[in-house]
């Protein structure tokens, strides 16, 4: 399912967003993909090919989404912002699949998704190993799209695991409490079972 801008944008604004400038990260556009993700795509993956662009300046090479490649916003349009996509309902089935132990479903669900990006099939024979390659495959799949993968690392609490590990490698530092975000002041004054509430860290 897409959804086409009806306002400023003629194309999907992520393109403003996650396309770096000719220098790299500057301050305005500061987001950029992290090594491990770049590293955790294999060899023939042509969604790395297709989704992934790269600036390299003063020595330093960073890796952008390109799933949008269009950045300005006076062109015709030519995307629409992408809201559902099959290859995430596969998934979602995969995994479901995996957990009722279901596992020659899930294992094909998994496999026709990879088909697409032109890989081999896996043939993982244990539910564990399978869950862990379904992980792995939204993690490539859907990286950059409506933060699939933090919620993905919340329900699967791994995410005070991979934030500790990734955040600092961008210069940032990761504490627990910022895997919840802060109540709103306004929705506590509105609301008076709320007074004196707030979550941990805020």
């Amino acid at each position: 399912m897409q959804v086409v801008s009806n306002g400023y944008w003629s194309n999907p604004q992520e393109g403003w967003i996650y396309i770096l400038s000719r220098n790299g990260p500057d301050s305005e556009k500061d987001v950029y993909l992290n090594e491990e993700l770049i590293g955790s795509f294999e060899t023939e993956d042509q969604r790395k090919d297709k989704w992934v662009g790269k600036i390299v300046t003063a020595g330093q090479t960073y890796y952008y989404s390109n799933k949008y490649p269009i950045e300005i916003d006076d062109v015709p349009t030519r995307y629409y912002s992408t809201i559902f996509r099959l290859s995430e309902q596969f998934l979602i089935r995969a995994e479901a699949r995996a957990k009722l132990d279901k596992l020659n479903g899930s294992r094909a669900d998994l496999n026709d998704v990879r088909a697409r990006a032109d890989l081999d099939a896996l043939s993982p024979n244990d539910r564990d190993a399978l869950l862990d390659a379904i992980a792995h495959e939204r993690r490539v799949e859907l990286f950059t799209e409506f933060g699939h993968r933090w919620f993905d690392l919340k329900r699967t609490q791994l995410l005070d695991e991979t934030m500790s590990a990734i955040t600092p490698k961008k210069g940032g530092v990761w504490n627990n409490y910022k895997s919840l975000l802060p109540i709103p002041a306004k929705s506590i004054l509105n609301n008076p079972n709320l007074k004196g509430q707030q979550n941990p860290g805020y």
